[in-house]
């Protein structure tokens, strides 16, 4: 696997990491104990993330191929993010890193 781990980061209060894998950035969040869900029974990390460069292009070619979004494209500190539902019931996010 040719991955390179960026940096260890906090979301929030969470912690989490960053890492590129294959040209792709993928980020990792673990849960937290107060949170609800079934995806915490997956390795203890509440979703994974890939930061995308256009969210809402993403967003469009993935309901074109029939993908269901629990969160539609939203602004939250400066990030443009939306969650989908993966194999496994994993929580998956896109984002888009709106300071860059």
């Amino acid at each position: 696997m040719n991955a390179q781990s960026v940096k260890k980061r906090k979301f929030g209060t969470t912690d989490g990491a960053t890492v590129i894998h294959s040209g792709a950035t993928i980020n990792v969040r673990l849960s937290q104990d107060t949170e609800d869900g079934d995806s915490r029974v997956h390795c203890r990390y509440d979703h994974i993330a890939f930061e995308v460069p256009d969210l809402d292009a993403a967003y469009n070619e993935l309901c074109k191929k029939g993908f269901v979004f629990s969160t539609l494209p939203e602004d939250a500190e400066g990030i443009r993010f939306a969650f989908f539902e993966g194999p496994d019931k994993i929580k998956i996010e896109l984002m888009q890193n709106k300071e860059r």
